[in-house]
């Protein structure tokens, strides 16, 4: 049982580790320079960046909870995402992700979007799932090839009934080659699944339901 904390050198980081040190926990602090940091005697400096997923799978073997801050850059929702993927690979029961006051008040500001996106990617969608009373996860997965990778992993890690696309994927233009090579490794690893399409977060779980509903029907006729 050990915590993982991200962000570990800046002001945030730096009181998060001094809070959990002392309190009978195994603390882990992610950094791309060990050998710098200056971290209280009882944590442990753990290379690593969130940039590089290879690292960060290293970096939660035996993780528990993960204290996830993402810096504030271009590449932060990618980030973030690449975190959140490889914690749920891990098994990582816990996630405390440092987000912002306010951030849908302000989702024209980038920062604050990409805060907003994670929030809502972590919170809503499996929660309407779970109401339901169905096992469900997210896959979060970065516009490029490790997108493509992170995704197969996902779909081979189990049997999945039903795959739901999210629209801010298929709906951009931009998101044309995305969007297939998403629909394609569905139909290659999980070939025994409906797809459904959401509109936003909040209705995924009707999606799915549309999905079921219409199998059972066509079953029963």
């Amino acid at each position: 049982m050990a915590i993982l904390v991200t962000g570990s050198t800046g002001t945030v980081g730096t009181q998060v580790l001094n809070f959990l040190d002392g309190q009978g926990v195994e603390v882990r602090a992610l950094t791309r320079s060990p050998e710098k940091a200056n971290f209280p005697a009882g944590v442990t400096a753990v290379k690593g960046d969130l940039a590089d997923i290879d690292s960060i799978r290293a970096a939660l073997d035996g993780v528990s909870t993960l204290f996830l801050l993402a810096p504030n850059a271009p590449d932060e929702l990618t980030q973030a995402m690449l975190a959140l993927n490889a914690a749920r690979e891990a098994g990582v029961k816990g996630i405390v992700y440092l987000s912002v006051f306010k951030g849908e008040a302000y989702a024209d500001v980038p920062h604050f979007a990409s805060k907003m996106t994670v929030e809502r990617m972590i919170a809503v969608a499996v929660a309407k799932i779970h109401e339901r009373g169905w096992q469900g996860y997210t896959c979060m997965i970065t516009p490029d090839d490790a997108g493509r990778t992170m995704l197969e992993a996902q779909l081979n890690s189990a049997r999945y009934d039903c795959v739901v696309i999210g629209g801010g994927l298929r709906i951009p233009p931009k998101s044309l080659t995305l969007f297939e090579m998403v629909i394609n490794a569905v139909h290659k690893a999980a070939p025994n699944a409906t797809i459904a399409f959401n509109t936003r977060p909040e209705d995924t779980a009707d999606a799915a339901a549309r999905t079921k509903n219409r199998v059972y029907s066509r079953r029963r006729s």
